[in-house]
């Protein structure tokens, strides 16, 4: 599949949230939205599944590895924080909502389906090609609204993969260690 170039459009990039970035923090944070478009082609790679407690340990660490909190320093990553609390406040209520996809916004809201690994890891195709719409998306925004939106709906799906998987450790008998 190809995706946008890992950039951020013209228009993105001369908005001054985007544009006061650091040349660092700019390719840090397209970074991000590339390593979550790779977690994505794992969570849907039928082979890294022939053993589902290793499957589902591998994108969980990936997933919180990235939405973990950046590093100090001067051209410290952009946190999903500082998109979610500091730049979307600069829109009106539900602005960044608005021009996401109605099916992402849809899922936003769905949980997963933990009782049976063939139910997971369906739950989690789904779940990869939502979270893969919203970073391209993203890199492919040529306002911030659009940008904030579906970089906020991506952590929430990222949150919403979490959420599912740590439901599936505490719940499913079927993936309990035997003996």
């Amino acid at each position: 599949m190809k995706y946008p170039a890992l950039q951020f459009t013209a228009e993105l990039s001369s908005d001054p949230t985007i544009g006061d970035l650091s040349e660092a923090q700019r390719r840090l944070l397209l970074e991000r939205l590339s390593y979550v478009v790779e977690l994505c082609e794992k969570m849907e790679d039928l082979e890294s599944r022939q053993e589902i407690r290793e499957f589902l340990t591998d994108i969980e660490l990936d997933a919180w590895v990235n939405l973990g909190a950046p590093e100090d320093g001067a051209d410290k990553p952009v946190s999903s924080w500082l998109v979610h609390v500091s730049w979307a406040s600069a829109f009106s209520d539900g602005e960044p909502l608005s021009v996401v996809e109605q099916g992402v916004r849809d899922r936003l809201m769905s949980i997963g389906d933990v009782s049976s690994a063939q139910a997971l890891t369906s739950w989690i195709d789904q779940q990869a090609s939502f979270i893969r719409t919203c970073a391209i998306h993203a890199l492919a925004s040529v306002n911030l609204a659009s940008f904030v939106g579906h970089t906020i709906g991506m952590n929430v799906l990222l949150l919403n993969l979490l959420s599912t998987i740590g439901r599936a450790r505490l719940m499913a008998s079927w993936l309990k260690r035997s003996g």
